[in-house]
């Protein structure tokens, strides 16, 4: 289903309706600009394209706007030039982060929060292969590096990439008709069909065979199946309200309570489209159970599904089958599935007395239970990330997080020891809350427990 932005636009939505009534009219000439609207509304989740003016309305101008200092902190670690406007909101929270967009004098730039995508690596295989196809020619927002050659950067506690913003180009034109997308051609006593990618469906074609004495002529019923999906994959995704519990602790005594963050595992099918204009949408598949049906998204290059309260594992049959025109179906396509040891979920988290690094009863029940969840969703990896609050000298605070991540590691070496367990520590460098009052500084003293 497609997302509104934080700030839609009703133009924009219009001429989506009208790109989309050409593609419909391929298949039914007699489509009407309402039925397309209707079918976008429904792309939408909206009943009647009323409803979506409406929440088009509502929503009109209520993007939420950065702090002007952090948007030059943004500007200056990735040498985007002096701001020109607010940095304002594109997108709600996801498990992917936030898009924003900024404005400066070298021009518009498509800042995101990766803090649950890259909690540990910094995206450059990422970023090479995004560099590659732009050198290859394919159209993707180029990602900008920092001064220092970073794709990723830490600002103001949270991870940040940025990405050079990539103007829409015109509305789509219409698609040719079927008659010029699928050909016949009789050699003897043969008929051959050469059919566009682009398109999909039933279409009736004439055929005129000739034996030098006579011609005649018949209609061809032929049907069509969109191209199946390039490529897919499947990984076990964060729980986007993970973030959130971590910056609202707790607390028992004016103490925050180690827990853990989140028990629900759920994970996301990613593909590339299949090239047939004419597909309608995509059906996923989970060991042979539907799990998604999803409308197609005109434009797009890549789309999702996401599979709620499931983790999906290499041994597991995950396969997408594009829909086209005529409910025609394409051959399905299987996902390649990154293994749970590569995902680096935010799982829970341990708090410590000030200036202290020995796990409590409360720790180790929350380490025992982030033990099992990793025995049975087959994770094999786990990262410990130490915090302090600002008291004491910074060298001092790096070496207590780094004490503190240690004992949080040789607790699973010790308990779980199929489970490769790492750590390191940051000392004051990343508050989850300010260090303004005791109850926010205890809620620092921390140790963020990953695991993939």
């Amino acid at each position: 289903m497609k997302t509104l932005p934080d700030n839609p636009s009703l133009d924009h939505l219009r001429r989506q309706a009208k790109d989309l009534l050409a593609g419909l009219r391929d298949s039914a000439p007699a489509a009407t600009l309402a039925e397309a609207q209707a079918s976008l509304a429904g792309q939408y989740g909206f009943r009647t394209w009323a409803d979506l003016k409406a929440e088009v309305d509502r929503r009109r101008g209520r993007a939420d706007v950065a702090d002007p200092g952090l948007a030059r902190r943004i500007a200056e670690r990735f040498a985007l030039g002096a701001v020109a406007g607010e940095m304002r909101s594109v997108s709600r929270p996801d498990e992917m982060g936030r898009r924003w967009v900024l404005e400066t004098e070298r021009g518009r730039w498509a800042p995101r929060t990766v803090d649950d995508v890259y909690p540990v690596t910094d995206g450059e295989d990422n970023a090479q292969f995004q560099e590659a196809a732009a050198r290859a020619g394919v159209v993707v927002p180029a990602p900008v590096r920092s001064a220092a050659g970073a794709v990723v950067e830490e600002i103001d506690g949270h991870r940040w990439r940025v990405y050079a913003q990539v103007a829409s180009g015109p509305p789509l034109a219409a698609p040719a008709g079927a008659a010029t997308l699928v050909r016949p051609t009789v050699t003897g006593t043969q008929v051959r069909v050469a059919v566009n990618v682009r398109f999909s469906g039933v279409v009736t074609v004439p055929v005129t065979v000739s034996d030098g004495t006579g011609t005649a002529t018949t209609a061809l019923r032929i049907t069509v199946r969109p191209a199946a999906v390039v490529a897919a994959t499947g990984r076990i995704v964060a729980n986007p309200e993970v973030r959130g519990r971590l910056a609202t602790p707790s607390y028992v005594d004016g103490r925050p309570t180690s827990r853990t963050l989140s028990t629900r595992v759920d994970s996301q099918l990613t593909w590339r489209v299949s090239p047939t204009t004419s597909v309608v949408g995509y059906r996923v598949d989970l060991n042979g159970v539907r799990v998604c049906t999803v409308a197609a998204v005109p434009g797009a290059a890549l789309q999702s599904c996401r599979v709620d309260g499931a983790a999906v594992t290499p041994g597991d049959i995950l396969r997408v089958t594009a829909v086209g025109a005529g409910g025609t179906l394409s051959v399905s396509t299987g996902a390649s599935i990154t293994p749970a040891a590569a995902t680096n979920r935010l799982l829970a988290v341990v708090y410590f007395p000030s200036g202290e690094f020995v796990l409590d009863a409360t720790a180790r029940r929350v380490l025992a239970d982030v033990a099992r969840q990793a025995r049975t969703y087959g994770f094999t990896t786990a990262r410990m990330v130490g915090h302090t609050d600002s008291d004491s000298s910074a060298s001092f605070n790096e070496r207590l997080s780094r004490q503190r991540a240690d004992q949080v590691a040789d607790y699973f070496r010790r308990a779980y020891p199929g489970l490769r367990a790492t750590h390191t520590g940051h000392g004051e460098a990343l508050p989850a809350l300010p260090n303004t009052t005791d109850r926010n500084k205890a809620a620092n003293r921390r140790v963020e427990i990953y695991v993939g």
